[in-house]
C-alpha cells in the first residue's frame, strides 16, 4: 500500500471514525479518503496544459503534493488560499470577504471548507463568478440525512460542537438539499464517484459533488 498524498509505502491505513463514519487514515500524513480520492480521480486532469486551479482551505499535505506536481508546469496555474495559511505555498485570502478577480478558472477545489465559512452566499457567488464556462467546483462536505442545518438554528459554539462535532462548523449540509443549494447559484450539479483502490486506502467508491458552470 502507498499513500498517494505523501508518497509513503505503508503496511496499512488506520481505521478511524471521521464525522461518525468509518474512514481510513494515512499513519504518516493523516490524509483521509477524500484527499487520496481527489488525486486518483482528478490528478491527471489537473496536469493538463492550460489548467487554472484554485484550492480553497486545503489540507496541508495535499496542498504540498499538488504544489510540487503542478507548480513546475509552465502552463498550469495552481493557487491555494486560506484564511489561516499553514504552509508557505498558501496565499492569505478569504473567499467570503475579498472580491476575487481570478477568472477563467477550470477547477475550484473546495473540500470540507464551506460549512465553516461565515458568509456562504458571498463565497459561492465569488466562486461561481471566477469559474469559466465549462469549469467545475469539486465539492465535498460532511453531509447529514435530510435538509441542511443552518447557523441561525444553532448559534452557540457549544451547541454546534455537540451537533456538528466541531464548533467551527456553522452549518451541516443535508443530502436532500445540497444540490439545490449549489444549483441556486447557477451551477449544474451532479455526483461523481472515484472507484475503489485498496492500494491507496479507498476501500469503497468515493463520491464527490461536481458543480459545473455551463
Amino acid at each position: 500500500m502507498k499513500c498517494n498524498v505523501c508518497g509513503t509505502d505503508i503496511p496499512n491505513f488506520l481505521p478511524k471514525k471521521y464525522d461518525g463514519e468509518d474512514s481510513l487514515e494515512c499513519p504518516i500524513c493523516g490524509s483521509q479518503p477524500r484527499h487520496r480520492a481527489l488525486l486518483k480521480g482528478f490528478g491527471s486532469t489537473f496536469e493538463m496544459d492550460g489548467m487554472r486551479i484554485v484550492h480553497i482551505g486545503g489540507f496541508v499535505p495535499l496542498v504540498k503534493k499538488l504544489w510540487k506536481t503542478l507548480e513546475p508546469k509552465p502552463t498550469v496555474s495552481y493557487l491555494p488560499m486560506d484564511v489561516r495559511p499553514r504552509s508557505p505555498e498558501v496565499v492569505l485570502l478569504d473567499v467570503a470577504q475579498v472580491e476575487l478577480v481570478i477568472q477563467d478558472v477550470d477547477f475550484v477545489i473546495c473540500l470540507y471548507v464551506l460549512e465553516e465559512v461565515v458568509d456562504e452566499n458571498k463565497a459561492l457567488k465569488n466562486i461561481f463568478k471566477n469559474i469559466k464556462a465549462g469549469g467545475k467546483m469539486i465539492f465535498d462536505s460532511p453531509l447529514k440525512k435530510g435538509k441542511t442545518d443552518r447557523p441561525e438554528l444553532f448559534p452557540g459554539a457549544e451547541e454546534r460542537e455537540g451537533r456538528f462535532g466541531n464548533a467551527r462548523r456553522l452549518r451541516r449540509y443535508g443530502e436532500d438539499d445540497i444540490k439545490d443549494v449549489l444549483d441556486s447559484y447557477g451551477f449544474k450539479t451532479k455526483y461523481q464517484n472515484v472507484p475503489p483502490d485498496k492500494d491507496i486506502g479507498l476501500d469503497k467508491p468515493y463520491r464527490f459533488i461536481i458543480a459545473e458552470k455551463e
